[in-house]
C-alpha cells in the first residue's frame, strides 16, 4: 500500500484516485493564488493611480509664517532636499532670506517668495502648490512645479533649473514687473497676463535656453517689451496669445513658433525677433479694430505650412516671411518701412546735367537730377525672392526689388523690339515728355507725396518730371511696347 500526503493529511487511495485528488487540490490552490494575486495587483494599481508623495514635513504653524522657523513644521526641523513639504489650505509660508531646500512642495496653501532662494530638488516627483507669489528671490526646479490656483510674478524674481514652472489648467497668473527665466521652461496651460496698460516694466526675460510654452491664454498688454530674450530663448504658442488693452505697441522679443492663435484688439502686437514654426504648422494671426495690428519686423519669420491672416497685418523694416501659403479672409496687409527711410532723389553736386535731361533743366538746373523713373520699393506690393540665408522664399522690397524689376521689364522691351535697345535714357525722357500729350506711353505720373525724412525736407511729387519720383512710374505692358517701338 502506498501513502500520499495531501493538504496536511494522509489519504489512502488507489494511485488513479490519488492523482485526481492531487490534481483537484492543485487546481483549487491555483485559483486561490490567482485571486489573491489579482486582488493585490488591483490594490496596487489603485494606489498607484492616486499616489502622491506622503507629507514628511507639514506646516503646523500660524496662518502666515517664515519657512525658516523650524518649530512651525511638525518635525521641528526646516525641510531639506529630501523632504516632502506640505502647506495646507489657509496657510501661507514665506521665504525672505537664505538658501532653502525641499525635495517636493505641495498643498492647498500658498508659498510667497520675496527674497532668498528655494530649491525644489526632487527630479523624479512633481510638486503641486495652490498659490505661488514671487516678488523677488528665486526658485530652482528639478521636476515640474505646478501652480493650480494663482501665480504672481515680478520684482526681479528668477526661475531656473532643469525642470519647469507650470501654470496649470484653470489657474491664473499675472506678471506685474520683471520675471526672469534662466535656462528653464515656463508652461502656461491656464491664463497668464503680462502687464496692464502703461506698465512698462512688466516683462518676462529669457536667459540661456529659456522656453515659454503656451497652451492656454497668454495676454500681453505691457506698454513696451513683454518678452525680452537671449538668442536661444523661444516662445511656442499652441493656445491663444493676445493683446487686449493699450494703444501703444507691445513687443514680443522671443523668437516665436505660432501653431495656435495670435490676436490684437487694441494697439499693435509686434514680433521683433523672428522665429520658426514646424514645416506643417498652421497658425492664425488676426487683428480687429482700426488701430489694432499684427506687426512683423527686423528678422526672418518661418510661419509653417499655412498662415491665416485677418485684419491689419504689417511687415515692417527688415521683415522676411517664409510660409507655404497665406489664407486671408478680410482686412489688409500693410508692408512698410515703418518710418525708417524714404525714396532717394535730388540734384548731384558732382555730375553735370546730361543731354537727355535738357528738357527738364528747369527742375535740375545744370546738374544731374535723380531719379529717372520710380518702381515699387516698399514691401507693400513686394516680390517673392528665394533667400538662401533662410532656405526659402521671402517677400522683399527696397532697391533689391525695384532695380531687378525694372531690368526685367526692359529685357521684355528688348524682346518686343527684336534687338538690344542699348542706352534707354533718351527714349525714356522722350516718352516722359510725350506722356503729357499722348496716352498709352506707359509712363504713369505720381502726383502726391514727398521724400522728406528725418527732419530733412525733400521734394514733392508732381505732374511731369520731379526729384521725388522722376517721370513717375510705369504701366509695364504699355511701356514695353512703347519703349520697343523707339
Amino acid at each position: 500500500m502506498r501513502w500520499m500526503r495531501f493538504d496536511g493529511r494522509q489519504s489512502e487511495a488507489r494511485a488513479g484516485r490519488r492523482v485526481r485528488l492531487v490534481a483537484g487540490g492543485l487546481a483549487v490552490r491555483s485559483v486561490c493564488v490567482l485571486v489573491v494575486l489579482l486582488v493585490a495587483v488591483l490594490a496596487w494599481g489603485a494606489a498607484s493611480a492616486s499616489a502622491e508623495p506622503l507629507c514628511e514635513d507639514t506646516w503646523t504653524g500660524p496662518a502666515e509664517g517664515e519657512w525658516t522657523t523650524a518649530e512651525d513644521w511638525n518635525t521641528g526641523k526646516v525641510p531639506t532636499s529630501t523632504s516632502v513639504a506640505c502647506i495646507g489650505s489657509g496657510k501661507t509660508v514665506k521665504i525672505t532670506i537664505g538658501s532653502n531646500q525641499t525635495g517636493v512642495v505641495q498643498g492647498a496653501g500658498a508659498l510667497v517668495i520675496s527674497g532668498g532662494s528655494l530649491e525644489v530638488a526632487n527630479a523624479l516627483e512633481a510638486s503641486i502648490i495652490h498659490s505661488l507669489t514671487m516678488s523677488g528671490g528665486s526658485v530652482k526646479v528639478a521636476d515640474e512645479l505646478e501652480v493650480t490656483g494663482s501665480f504672481g510674478g515680478g520684482g526681479g524674481g528668477t526661475v531656473s533649473g532643469s525642470g519647469a514652472m507650470v501654470i496649470g489648467s484653470g489657474a491664473t497668473g499675472t506678471v506685474s514687473s520683471s520675471l526672469h527665466l534662466n535656462n528653464v521652461i515656463l508652461k502656461n496651460a491656464g491664463t497668464l497676463s503680462v502687464g496692464a496698460e502703461a506698465e512698462e516694466s512688466a516683462r518676462i526675460d529669457g536667459e540661456g535656453h529659456a522656453v515659454l510654452t503656451n497652451s492656454g491664454t497668454l495676454i500681453a498688454n505691457t506698454a513696451t517689451n513683454a518678452f525680452v530674450n537671449s538668442p536661444e530663448s523661444k516662445l511656442v504658442n499652441t493656445g491663444i496669445l493676445k493683446k487686449t488693452k493699450g494703444a501703444r505697441t507691445t513687443d514680443i522679443g522671443f523668437p516665436v513658433d505660432n501653431e495656435g492663435t495670435v490676436s490684437a484688439t487694441s494697439g499693435k502686437l509686434a514680433f521683433t525677433d523672428g522665429g520658426t514654426a514646424p514645416e506643417h504648422a498652421v497658425g492664425s494671426w488676426s487683428s480687429s479694430g482700426t488701430e489694432a495690428a499684427i506687426l512683423f519686423e527686423d528678422e526672418s519669420f518661418t510661419l509653417g505650412e499655412t498662415a491665416k491672416w485677418e485684419g491689419n497685418i504689417e511687415l515692417g523694416r527688415g521683415a522676411r516671411i517664409k510660409v507655404g501659403k497665406v489664407e486671408a479672409t478680410s482686412g489688409s496687409v500693410t508692408l512698410n518701412n515703418d518710418g525708417f527711410g524714404a525714396s532717394g532723389g535730388g540734384v548731384s553736386s558732382v555730375f553735370s546735367r546730361p543731354g537727355f535731361q535738357f528738357g527738364v533743366q528747369g527742375v535740375v538746373g545744370n546738374q544731374r537730377g535723380t531719379p529717372d523713373i520710380s518702381m515699387s520699393a516698399a514691401v507693400n506690393g513686394g516680390v517673392d525672392v528665394y533667400d538662401s540665408t533662410i532656405g526659402g522664399w521671402a517677400v522683399v522690397g527696397g532697391t533689391s526689388e525695384a532695380t531687378p524689376e525694372f531690368a526685367g521689364i526692359v529685357a521684355l522691351a528688348d524682346q518686343a523690339a527684336g534687338h538690344r535697345l542699348g542706352d534707354i535714357n533718351p527714349d525714356l525722357y522722350l516718352l516722359g515728355a510725350l506722356s503729357k500729350y499722348i496716352p498709352g506711353t506707359g509712363i504713369v505720373p505720381v502726383t502726391s507725396g514727398n521724400n522728406s525724412f528725418g527732419g530733412v525736407t525733400g521734394y514733392n511729387a508732381t505732374a511731369g518730371y520731379n526729384l521725388a519720383t522722376g517721370w513717375g512710374t510705369i504701366d509695364a505692358y504699355r511701356f514695353v511696347h512703347s519703349l520697343g517701338f523707339f
